[in-house]
């Protein structure tokens, strides 16, 4: 009788413990792709990119090749 009683106790352990986990993980996934903190000093590094092409410089970097 008591090995049966033994078992479930262990399973709902087990459940728990499967939960919680479970639910520690989910968190803190949600927290890593929510919480965006830059150092300071990164928003003047940061600057929108330019899709024209500036065949001026590729000239230049043209002459600077052997």
């Amino acid at each position: 009788m008591k090995k049966s009683n033994l078992g479930k106790e262990l399973v709902l352990l087990l459940a728990t413990t499967l939960l919680t986990m479970a639910s520690w993980v989910g968190f803190e996934i949600y927290r890593a792709y929510t919480n965006t903190d830059l150092p300071p000093g990164v928003e003047q590094h940061l600057e929108s990119f330019d899709p024209i092409l500036k065949t001026e410089v590729l000239s230049t970097l043209e002459q600077m090749t052997p």
